[in-house]
């Protein structure tokens, strides 16, 4: 077996995304724990890939025997497997997801009962799916071995989760990143007699300290700081805890002396002490756990699960329900009697994300745990009103339709399954429910981490689509890739991979394309094409294909699932025609722009100088011809001082300019002008700056120029000692090399010999794009070295490579366990759509036709709720919302609202014919995608190419309808979408 991880060494090219969630620290203490997995079921198996793939080391054990209904959510199991034990049938498949990680199979069993000494080798141990009462068993044994435990159970629509560390410290509450920034000004002032002694108490724990009084000292930030009390703070080189007065200003009561003009957050640890199951199980009164305690007691009672879909069984469990609770009040506990056998593919995957994360939080020592017990209930799937409080009437009429299917389901052929990978979903919703999800058409976009585990969770046919190659950090997250499949296609890879895990006997069951879906590929994505599908899932990591996605769906009247993660962060959203808002509806704030001047010679924070880093490799190694056109030839624009200074800072003019006319021709030219670089960048250009204004420069307003949050920059010496410096060096011309010698490699020897080499005749510079999962291209290497070097001309903290990775190239912090949850939350909603498909179609059609030109309004009878989710597993926390009505809008036209669902239809013709339909409204442009059709201050000449032909023909596509764009002068509604049909 190889090792990702030697000493304190990580394979960072691997676990890139995942390191930005836990840290490297965090992650080698992660990588020394070792996990027990008792349960080797779908839930089992899901939290086992999790684990493997984060690079925890991983014993399972499961003796039981493999069964075919095994099959619908154990991802593991081929139908070879079944009669083995599950186990030893998932061994392989689950060593393949991480060669650097140990899986075995515990050797924890003798005579039936846990061996306690091999019990406390292991960090933590997982149940999975036993009982309450296992659960209460095997949780005394971890304690008195002292190790965690988590114990787990699905049932039907139902999951619980229980945990019990018993004493844990976390280095890290919530996974943020420590809150950085500048003091504007520190005040001193002696002690306060208004600064209570309770603000003094709290302080007395700073660990630089002084005998006499107490001084009270003001700290004025320049953006705001976002503390809270009692939060600690490092300033200079001492810590303290602060008092928040504003969002502006902090108060500190301390004897030590408070000197520095930068402050970080210093992550608090906290202490948790749990209790055991036997404690907690006292307290508890969910309905969840009183079903799943009732199913305890009904095991315990007759030595097996109640049968699926049984009237006396069920009837059996409600006896014992009864009696130990009260009379039920609805429909759930029967129907989880009824169902309680069955697994379902989705929950599985929203809670092996949840227990893997805890498992995490356990053997890395970060973030907060759960404390205790999480419940998980989806039975609204088959109930719909059961969380509706206001819902009282449709309760009832739901009550009274679930009695008449009860009364014959004995005899319901639709409910009776056998033994096979599709029983326990026949078991859920019925044969005919379930023949309507499989024969369903997806299309689906995105292969990444959340679209294999879409992929997984779905049982329809799928198209997938993904432009993406696979890269060797895509196999920490995304299961069904292995190292052999690195450059090969996402969407191909995923496509044959789910397949044989799933025995598909069909070719076209998951159709795989290798496009991106933009304006390019509408010629193959094209509306006949995605108008056969009957929703769309997006798995997407950027907000221009979601939006573009989001704008078909709209056009095309489709339903749209979305979802996404950040870190330990995710989200789900449900756009559903006629019911919802749409994705686009409501937008995240644009990402802030970094001022062109702060980047180029007043950085206070280091992602100015990362962004500065940035240009420098683009002006260097991307762009083809220099010219003296470039922004870092441009003079500096400085705000306050006279714009006709003769003697303004010119950064790296002449030398790129030189590099440009004059290229190097050998490597020890390479080398030559990566010292000059260095020279100009760290020395030359701070002194013509602090030249031009000096530490003490005044402005014409009286005021001094180096403010916070200016920093007074000072220059850096070459020095040969210095290993930042010689990586910049060796970085820099190594690119050079690159980009002008066909990437002759430059070594450090050859910084201090003579090189014998033959110089280039001829040179033609090779374009570099940056690319950061790379680690021998010396991209990240450069400006790595760039970014520091300028941040310690300005005095600004270092930052750690894999830090300046994440911010230069834009990486999306990202973790198995968050992709697992996502995607099985609006996988459920997905169902919930396919199951309801019939009922969401009972629409009603409302519309006003003015000549040619029909106004079409659809408005659901169906009072189906779906639900957006909101999660952070680092807290952990997850939250359900009620999808957003779409907002309404005045049609002055038709003299009615209107909302972005409902359109107005003409009948193809020509523009001349089209523009007449709105009477004395001005129409200003026409226009379908990018083309424009028509625009009023064109000329006669111009217009006429289109004029008088008709609308289909001039767009050129054969469809059956296209969308095109109206724009009305301001007196009207700005702007209209309307379909245009032949």
């Amino acid at each position: 077996m190889q090792t990702a991880t030697t000493g304190s060494s990580i394979n960072e090219s691997l676990y890139s995304r995942q390191l930005l969630v836990l840290g490297p620290k965090a992650h080698v203490k992660m990588m020394q724990s070792k996990v027990l997995i008792i349960g080797m079921s779908g839930l089992g198996q899901e939290i086992a890939k999790n684990l493997i793939l984060a690079g925890v080391r991983t014993d399972i054990y499961d003796d039981s025997l493999v069964r075919k209904s095994d099959l619908n959510t154990g991802f593991y199991f081929q139908s070879r497997n079944v009669g083995q034990r599950k186990d030893e049938s998932v061994l392989n498949a689950l060593r393949e997801l991480n060669t650097y990680v140990h899986v075995g199979i515990g050797d924890i069993m003798e005579n039936r009962e846990m061996k306690e000494e091999v019990l406390k080798s292991y960090t933590l141990l997982v149940l999975v799916n036993a009982d309450l009462f296992e659960q209460e068993r095997v949780n005394e044994a971890t304690r008195r071995c002292n190790i965690g435990f988590i114990g787990c159970l699905q049932r039907g629509l139902l999951g619980c989760v229980f945990n019990d560390f018993i004493h844990f410290t976390t280095r890290d509450v919530n996974g943020e990143s420590p809150k950085l920034g500048i003091i504007a000004n520190i005040s001193c002032e002696s002690r306060d007699d208004e600064y209570t002694e309770d603000h003094i108490e709290h302080h007395r724990r700073d660990k630089k300290k002084r005998t006499g009084e107490h001084n009270v000292y003001t700290l004025r930030t320049v953006d705001r700081h976002n503390f809270e009390d009692r939060d600690r703070v490092k300033i200079g080189d001492a810590i303290f805890s602060v008092t928040v007065f504003n969002p502006y200003e902090l108060k500190i009561c301390t004897k030590t002396v408070v000197e520095g003009d930068t402050y970080e957050e210093i992550k608090k640890t906290k202490i948790f002490e749990f209790r055991s199951f036997a404690e907690c199980k006292k307290e508890e009164n969910d309905e969840v756990f009183r079903l799943l305690h009732t199913h305890a007691l009904f095991r315990k009672e007759h030595s097996r699960d109640p049968s699926p879909r049984n009237e006396s069984d069920r009837n059996k469990f409600l006896e014992i329900y009864e009696k130990n609770y009260s009379e039920a009040k609805n429909e759930l506990p029967g129907d989880f009697a009824e169902t309680c056998a069955a697994s379902f593919m989705p929950i599985v995957s929203v809670l092996g994300g949840y227990v893997a994360q805890e498992a995490l939080k356990l053997c890395s020592e970060r973030f907060t745990p759960l404390l205790q017990f999480y419940y998980f209930n989806s039975y609204d799937l088959l109930l719909p009103h059961l969380f509706d409080e206001s819902s009282e009437k449709q309760k009832e009429e739901d009550k009274t339709e679930k009695k008449e299917k009860r009364d014959t389901c004995a005899d319901n052929e639709d409910y009776k399954c056998g033994d096979d990978k599709f029983s326990d979903l026949i078991v859920l919703f019925g044969r005919k429910k379930l023949d309507q999800i499989v024969n369903s058409k997806i299309f689906l976009v995105g292969a990444g981490a959340i679209g294999c585990e879409h992929l997984k969770n779905l049982v329809s046919d799928v198209t997938v689509t993904d432009m993406d190659t696979i890269e060797e950090s895509n196999l920490n997250r995304q299961f069904l890739f292995r190292k052999k499949n690195i450059s090969d296609f996402k969407s191909v890879v995923a496509a044959n991979v789910i397949c044989q895990m799933r025995e598909e006997t069909r070719a076209d069951k998951i159709v795989p394309y290798t496009l991106a879906v933009n304006s390019s590929t509408e010629n193959v994505f094209s509306d006949s094409f995605l108008g056969k599908y009957d929703l769309f899932a997006l798995a997407l990591d950027n907000a221009e294909a979601r939006q573009y996605m989001d704008g078909r769906a709209v056009v095309l009247k489709k339903p749209l699932f979305d979802s996404g993660t950040l870190g330990t962060k995710g989200n789900a959203q449900c756009v559903i025609p006629y019911l919802t808002e749409s994705y686009s509806s409501s937008r995240d704030p644009p990402e802030k722009e970094i001022p062109l001047c702060t980047v180029r010679n007043f950085p206070h924070l280091i992602e100015h100088c990362i962004e500065w880093a940035l240009t420098q490799f683009q002006m260097l190694f991307t762009e083809v011809k220099q010219t003296n056109n470039t922004d870092e030839s441009r003079s500096v624009n400085i705000a306050g001082e006279e714009d006709a200074k003769s003697d303004e800072v010119k950064l790296g003019e002449n030398l790129f300019e030189h590099i440009s006319k004059s290229p190097p021709r050998s490597k020890k030219e390479c080398i030559k002008y990566a010292i000059d670089l260095f020279v100009s960048f760290f020395k030359t250009n701070i002194q013509k700056l602090k030249e031009l204004f000096p530490e003490d420069h005044i402005t014409e307003e009286g005021l001094r120029f180096w403010e916070p949050p200016k920093r007074v920059p000072r220059e850096i010496e070459l020095s040969e000692e210095s290993d930042l410096h010689l990586l910049f060096l060796l970085s820099c011309s190594n690119l050079l090399s690159t980009c002008y010698l066909d990437g002759r490699k430059i070594t450090k020897d050859d910084f201090c010999e003579d090189i014998d080499e033959e110089p280039c005749d001829s040179v033609q510079k090779k374009k570099i794009i940056f690319e950061k999962d790379d680690d021998t291209n010396w991209h990240v290497d450069f400006i790595y070295a760039a970014a520091n070097l300028r941040a310690q001309n300005y005095k600004i903290k270092n930052a750690e490579r894999l830090d300046v990775k994440r911010i230069a190239g834009k990486i999306i912090p990202a973790i198995a366990t968050t992709t697992a949850v996502v995607s099985g939350l609006i996988c459920i909603e997905m169902y919930r759509y396919l199951l309801n498909k019939d009922k969401l179609s009972n629409q009603q059609e409302d519309g006003v036709k003015e000549g040619e030109l029909k106004f079409v309004q659809i408005r659901h009878k169906s009072e189906i709720i779906f639900m957006n989710s909101f999660i952070n597993l680092a807290l952990p926390f997850i939250a359900h919302s009620e999808t957003l009505p779409p907002i309404e809008f005045e049609c002055k036209l038709f003299n009615r609202k209107f909302n972005l669902w409902d359109q107005l239809e003409v009948k193809d013709c020509t523009i001349e014919q089209f523009m007449k339909l709105f009477g004395d409204l001005k129409v200003e442009m026409i226009s379908h995608n990018n083309k424009l059709l028509y625009c009023s201050f064109y000329d006669t000449e111009k217009n006429d190419r289109y004029y008088y032909k008709n609308i289909m023909s001039t767009v050129d596509e054969n469809c059956d309808f296209v969308m095109v764009d109206v724009l009305f002068d301001a007196e009207c509604d700005n702007c209209m979408n309307i379909i245009v049909k032949r």
